[in-house]
């Protein structure tokens, strides 16, 4: 019968959970579940941490609409998979007069336990992150293959479950030879319970996959506009089939320009009501809601996708406890201790033409001379939402040629790069704003004698220099624009593993502060991707950080 698939991957759900009309009813699915789970009523209860009269009563078609709570609690002591995890809930919703566990007082009827499925919206295709993608989802030789991971848990867990019934034979022999029953019938059952014992380093092996890795947890970063939530969604999309207890997504407001950062207490509570936890129940402190979050997701493999973190003081009440979860993390700061980490930098020109073309749509740039679109994209300075806003322009504007585009852009880029809720000068804003001052000071005076990212053709930076912070052939200072490495004008378009770039030296003398200090504020700003490392020790503002920077102004507290 159709329901019967619901069990095929483990025994099957004994008959008596059906009704004679062919529908289920909550107290033939428990017991059905629970003679599965070779547990006794009083088993059952002491394992969920409910009273026994509850089970008996919602075994026997007593208590027809029991609190959300308690039907979390009996699904995880039952280790119900997502599809029964959702029939029981479907089925314990009762009629609205019914019976509850647990006086509910006058306020609405707890929610019922779901299946959260939150992920937002894919984009129809992804440009230009190919590397990172098969790195996030497995497909490339970074990671092992997440969706074979995904598999072997559900292998792993299928096996786990079989020694946890052999276990509970073992104690159902026991448990009867002590009450002087006869339990010749359990005698070889309960010997393959001791035999587990001994069987420790096999028990290991089995277990190993889930206990090696614990939570797998990648974390995203990169300067702002770089796609990061767009890589993390369309990565989710493509393993929410090896979650099948839900995907979960949360927006931390990290940088957003009209929120304040969102407490991880908040988020919690967010997330336990989405996974069926009713309002009443999660409880007023931090500690609390992250302890009971780790116990939901505890049996449950669950894809979690946290956007936009702050910092990793945020991100950590929010991690789950359960090797069969997996984490995607999101934002511009460096987050460190947190499992794997990919740095997102700009496209490369090809990627970003691509990226281009795709946005416009290709009639809107038929017959452009491809060098035409690289300048485009160079004076979008390579980020990924920069290219998307002048793309969109572009369509949206059919009178407008690439070149009258080009002409615009070669302004006040920054204006320029503004359409609708898309802006890029806000998104650096908000970057900025959230520097304490000294780094804020630094971010401006880089800004305001360093070029450009010499990938984009432009001058590499208005006062480049080598490891001395000098040019040796003349004895000049680096600020002179000239590139030590080679002799040559930074803006000819240097190589930037040739010497471009400036070191802790320049910028020590801008700051008129110590290299060690300079160095140190250098670091911060790389760590929130205000800038670059082209080389060892050099680096870089791309075009748009740089242009930022040398209009911003300082403000009170600076």
């Amino acid at each position: 019968m159709a329901g019967d698939t619901l069990y095929s991957a483990r025994w099957p759900l004994p008959d008596v959970a059906r009704e004679p009309g062919g529908g289920h009813s909550a107290g033939r699915l428990l017991r059905g579940w629970r003679k599965r789970a070779l547990m006794t009523q009083e088993q059952l209860a002491e394992q969920a941490g409910l009273n026994v009269r509850t089970v008996r009563r919602l075994e026997n078609g007593e208590l027809w609409q029991p609190r959300s709570r308690s039907v979390l609690l009996l699904a995880q002591a039952l280790e119900l998979d997502g599809a029964e995890r959702a029939l029981l809930s479907a089925v314990t919703r009762g009629s609205p007069d019914a019976e509850r566990d647990e006086p509910a007082g006058n306020g609405p009827p707890a929610a019922a336990a779901i299946v959260p499925r939150q992920l937002p919206a894919d984009i129809a295709a992804l440009i230009g992150r190919e590397r990172e993608l098969a790195t996030l989802t497995g497909s490339g030789p970074e990671l092992a293959a997440l969706e074979g991971w995904g598999r072997e848990a559900a292998a792993f867990e299928g096996r786990r479950r079989e020694l946890t019934a052999l276990e509970s034979r073992g104690r159902e022999a026991a448990a009867l030879e002590s009450r002087g029953r006869k339990a010749g019938a359990f005698e070889g059952r309960g010997r393959e319970a001791v035999a587990l014992e001994s069987r420790g380093r096999e028990l290991a092996l089995l277990e190993g996959g889930r206990r090696a890795g614990t939570v797998p947890v990648v974390s995203l970063d990169g300067m702002a506009g770089t796609g990061k939530t767009a890589l993390a969604v369309h990565a989710a999309h493509r393993l929410a089939s090896g979650f099948p207890d839900g995907q979960l997504f949360v927006d931390l407001h990290g940088h957003a320009r009209d929120a304040a950062p969102v407490e991880p207490g908040e988020a919690l509570a967010r997330m336990l009501r989405a996974l069926g936890v009713p309002g009443e129940d999660i409880p007023e402190h931090l500690d609390d809601r992250a302890a009971l979050y780790r116990s939901v997701l505890a049996d449950r493999r669950v894809l979690v996708v946290l956007d936009d973190a702050a910092d990793e003081h945020q991100i950590y009440p929010l991690l789950p406890a359960g090797a069969g979860c997996r984490v995607i993390v999101t934002g511009r700061r460096r987050l460190s201790g947190l499992g794997d980490a990919l740095s997102l930098d700009v496209l490369s020109p090809a990627e970003a033409v691509a990226l281009f073309v795709a946005v416009a749509g290709p009639a809107r740039v038929a017959g452009v001379p491809r060098d035409d679109l690289h300048v485009v994209v160079a004076r979008c300075g390579l980020l990924p939402l920069a290219v998307r806003i002048a793309a969109d322009r572009l369509r949206a504007h059919p009178t407008w040629s690439v070149r009258h585009l080009l002409d615009r852009l070669a302004g006040d880029r920054l204006t320029e790069l503004r359409a609708g809720r898309h802006d890029v000068a806000a998104a650096l804003d908000v970057s900025y704003d959230r520097l304490p001052p000294d780094q804020r000071r630094a971010y401006r005076l880089l800004g305001s004698h360093a070029g450009t990212d010499p990938r984009n053709g432009t001058d590499a930076i208005s006062g480049t220099d080598a490891g001395s912070d000098t040019n040796p052939g003349t004895g000049t200072n680096a600020i002179s624009g000239t590139d030590a490495g080679n002799g040559t004008d930074a803006g000819a378009g240097t190589d930037a593993g040739k010497g471009a770039g400036f070191g802790a030296g320049t910028a020590a003398a801008l700051l008129e502060t110590t290299a060690a200090e300079a160095e140190r504020l250098l670091e911060r700003l790389l760590d929130v991707h205000l800038l670059r490392e082209a080389s060892p020790g050099r680096y870089q503002l791309n075009d748009l950080v740089r242009d930022h920077a040398a209009r911003t102004r300082p403000c009170s507290g600076d």
